[in-house]
């Protein structure tokens, strides 16, 4: 049995008629290029055509859905702070807004007055109640009023 001597080369000393360079092309460029175009073709055919019966499905359920309640479209406005979705319709911007309500949210909180006079229900700074709660604790006795009852 021979030995495996590996494979025969194609050099000047075994094929002097070998062409010198580089191979021009193995695949010719047209059949590759009408390829591509079906598939492009194919893919545009389809999404159109998914697009079409989209539109006729929900052209169907849109005639198929029952009216929008009376209930429904007589909702009230929500509360603020809303949405602002252009200058026109709301004079201030978002930013503006906001620090508007935190100034009120601040004054609120540092402002004593009555909740309810008749019941003696105040509402104190939140410092002042913030020490008073300090000051209960160190006394030893209840941080919250009403939690037991």
């Amino acid at each position: 049995m021979a030995e495996y001597q590996g494979e025969p080369q194609t050099t000047d000393a075994h094929v002097p008629d070998a062409p010198r360079g580089h191979e021009q092309s193995d695949v010719t460029l047209r059949p590759l290029l009408q390829s591509a175009g079906i598939l492009v073709a194919l893919a545009v055919f389809a999404h159109v055509a998914m697009w079409l019966v989209m539109r006729t499905f929900e052209r169907d359920e849109r005639r198929d859905d029952p009216p929008p309640s009376p209930v429904a479209e007589a909702r009230p406005a929500p509360p603020e702070p809303r949405l602002q979705p252009t200058i026109q319709a709301h004079p201030t911007l978002p930013r503006e807004d906001v620090l508007a309500m935190r100034a009120a949210d601040r004054e609120r909180l540092n402002k004593p007055e009555w909740v309810d006079r008749q019941h003696g229900i105040a509402r104190i700074p939140i410092e002042r109640a913030i020490e008073q709660m300090v000051e209960e604790s160190q006394r030893g006795g209840p941080t919250t009023r009403g939690a037991n009852q």
